[in-house]
């Protein structure tokens, strides 16, 4: 699909999108103050993909980059907000995606404070429910180091199913850990639990 028409299908998303507890949206070069603390703590980079250390140039690139993935209809990142405070919470979004087969990739993150609220299960609920809904994708696809459980339990949650192992694919400090594939189709998501909402 050409980038045009990539982006043109990619504007059917309204933005932001809202949640019960959640805003997610695009980021902006203003949010970049707030993105860096988050992100270079190491507890929160390493069980993902994102560089360590991760500094303020690195949130800049970022910003700049996922810009031009979604002017090429390529991508869209999304930051996560605190719906009632606006406090930035994580990010997540439709990365790699691929129009001919109808596809992408789920990823996403949460700052080490916001750990075992269900901010990644609702906000990774959200980005598949417009990915079969709005962009009338088939699939979509996540990968998770071996060792993040929690990332795993978030996906099966939501009906990803395991669909297969890499090993040694992902670098972690001085050893080399497998990578788990999971895979959801359209008709597969589920619901996630309902959760009190914060006061």
């Amino acid at each position: 699909m050409r980038p045009v028409a990539a982006r043109s299908r990619l504007g059917q998303i309204r933005l932001p999108i809202r949640t019960a507890r959640l805003v997610l949206r695009p980021p902006r070069r203003s949010d970049v103050s707030a993105l860096v603390p988050l992100v270079a703590d190491w507890r929160v980079a390493r069980p993902t993909t994102i560089p360590h250390p991760y500094r303020r140039s690195d949130g800049e690139a970022f910003v700049r980059s996922q810009q031009r993935q979604r002017r090429d209809g390529k991508g869209l990142a999304l930051l996560i907000f605190d719906r009632r405070t606006d406090r930035l919470l994580g990010g997540t979004g439709f990365h790699s995606i691929d129009w001919r087969d109808r596809r992408f990739e789920l990823g996403y993150w949460v700052a080490r404070s916001e750990w075992g609220k269900g901010i990644a299960t609702e906000a990774a609920h959200a980005v598949c429910l417009e990915g079969f809904r709005t962009l009338r994708m088939h699939r979509v696809h996540a990968a998770v180091v071996a060792f993040n459980s929690k990332s795993a339990h978030v996906l099966r949650k939501l009906g990803f199913r395991l669909e297969g192992r890499e090993r040694e694919q992902h670098r972690d400090g001085r050893r080399w850990v497998d990578m788990l594939r999971f895979g959801l189709l359209a008709g597969e998501l589920r619901s996630p639990p309902r959760r009190a909402s914060r006061r």
